[in-house]
């Protein structure tokens, strides 16, 4: 079993936890992680160094929105709240993903709606805010790709991609933004993606049941929608220097100025220096950070429970060095009676240049903490009274919590979302329809290559997670905040199944 189906099993109570040191409290419910984020924001006041920090990046943060153009009063005032020492701190975190599926995107709306409660609760100020993880590899498939269902297209999926390899060794920030001929493609894409679907289900829909689905004023709320999403694409595209300012403007505008929250963004690479005594606390007490890992790594592993990293080499640092030519490099650490602790990175994987000793204090700028020692780093710098995760974290956090309570950091609780939304689509009405007329068809034999192909593509039509555009243009913006807010506050249970109304009526 790997770490995340052994997470995921303890969320929807199916399973003891093996490990309560490990994970701290299991939120099970909204109710819970309420309770569990006033618990620690009681128990663990701020720091000098915690408002320090938070000042520091709020400054930022302002840069930030004033280029994202989401800069509002709104989120003056939780700028502002930073510097208050009463103020809670509800933080989510994610990679900027390119127009992310909706896992990206509930963890921002149970964020907010955690804070909301929280407001209505208390007489101290409360700040919601996203953690832009744009240091790590460029190389994953959903930071360069996002997906929608199309038995039209190649494998049933339409792929929308950026020019990134999945070889890639350089850091996500210093990727080049999407060319204007590359968004072009993108719109292009999209709206023949919607022409064809809704021309092939009114189709589907008259040889099954006598009538269209979708009618004139039907597809001119769609291609209103498209509209609008065009038109913040072309604003992202505008104002961005690289891909992860276009994804992470795309995301701030539909948050902010769309749904508005007033959560506010600040980016990892732009704010690493503030955390220069974190990243000192842990190589003055590296020792115990590496022995501790090895442990708890081990330990998970001899449970049976897989996890989704190698245990690292020996004395390797808990944070990349970033190359002159965009790469990250290991830095490994050693001891010296006379010298003390020395940090020398090593050889470029890219560009090959030479290993070298450096200094911390001179190299802010040019390092990103790994997985493991992200949440410690974070959590010492800014201190939230929850942090909002997913299961794809599961297996470092684990081990993140494990050695910070050796170092005696107390880590906040983790509250996790994960389910799968159900619901019918255009493009999910036309796999579904083509996969019962075939199946109806006597004079179609299954057995025929291009049967089989067809129904291949409508399967992984169907199963695909599909990205945020798929839910925009069936439901709307502002509706698909409101479907899952409302989810949230009716059902409380965080692994109840989120079953939509669909938007396309089947038989």
């Amino acid at each position: 079993m790997d770490s995340n189906r052994y997470v995921q099993q303890m969320l929807k109570r199916d399973r003891d936890n093996l490990f309560p040191e490990l994970t701290g409290p299991v939120i099970t419910s909204f109710s819970e992680a309420v309770k569990f984020c006033m618990e620690y924001y009681y128990s663990n006041p701020a720091s000098e160094h915690v408002l320090e920090v938070r000042a520091c990046i709020g400054k930022k943060m302002k840069v930030f929105h004033k280029k994202a153009g989401t800069y509002s009063d709104k989120i003056q005032n939780s700028l502002e709240d930073l510097s208050n020492p009463e103020t809670l701190i509800v933080e989510v975190a994610h990679q900027p993903n390119i127009f992310p599926y909706s896992g990206f995107l509930k963890k921002i709306v149970l964020g907010h709606v955690i804070a909301e409660n929280l407001r209505e609760r208390v007489d101290f100020p409360v700040v919601e805010l996203f953690g832009i993880v744009d240091q790590d590899f460029a190389n994953p498939k959903w930071f360069r790709n996002t997906y929608l269902p199309d038995i039209n297209a190649k494998d049933g999926l339409l792929v929308l991609s950026a020019p990134v390899s999945r070889k890639s060794m350089d850091a996500m920030y210093t990727i080049e933004r999407p060319s204007l001929e590359l968004v072009n493609k993108w719109k292009s894409g999209l709206e023949t993606w919607l022409i064809n679907n809704a021309r092939i289900l009114n189709r589907l829909s008259r040889d099954a049941h006598g009538e269209i689905q979708l009618d004139r004023d039907e597809m001119s709320i769609f291609r209103g929608r498209l509209k609008k999403l065009f038109e913040l694409i072309d604003d992202c595209a505008k104002t961005s220097d690289t891909l992860t300012e276009f994804n992470s403007f795309f995301i701030s505008k539909l948050v902010n100025s769309i749904w508005e929250y007033p959560m506010v963004f600040y980016e990892y690479h732009a704010t690493q220096q503030y955390f220069k005594d974190d990243y000192k606390f842990l190589i003055k007490n590296f020792e115990k950070y590496d022995q501790q890992f090895r442990l708890y790594y081990n330990n998970i592993v001899s449970e049976g429970i897989s996890l989704n990293f190698k245990e690292p080499e020996k004395n390797c640092a808990p944070f990349w060095f970033h190359c002159d030519c965009g790469a990250k490099v290991n830095v490994k650490v050693s001891y010296n009676q006379t010298k003390g602790t020395i940090l020398s990175k090593q050889e470029c994987p890219k560009c090959k240049k030479e290993s070298a000793v450096i200094k911390l204090e001179d190299n802010m700028d040019n390092i990103s903490p790994r997985a493991v020692s992200r949440p410690i780093i974070v959590s010492r710098g800014i201190q939230p009274s929850i942090f909002i995760s997913g299961l794809d974290a599961a297996g470092f956090e684990l081990i993140s919590r494990g050695v910070a309570n050796d170092l005696n950091i107390n880590l906040p609780p983790y509250a996790i979302w994960h389910v799968k939304d159900n619901y019918v689509g255009i493009a999910q009405a036309v796999a579904d329809l083509t996969v019962k007329k075939n199946k109806n068809n006597p004079k179609i034999e299954v057995n025929e290559k291009k049967e089989l192909a067809v129904l291949n593509r409508c399967e992984n039509a169907l199963k695909v997670m599909p990205s945020i555009i798929d839910y925009l243009i069936n439901f709307g913006f502002e509706e698909t905040r409101d479907l899952w807010t409302n989810h949230l506050l009716k059902e409380g249970d965080l692994s109840a199944s989120l079953n939509f109304e669909t938007v396309i009526k089947g038989d």
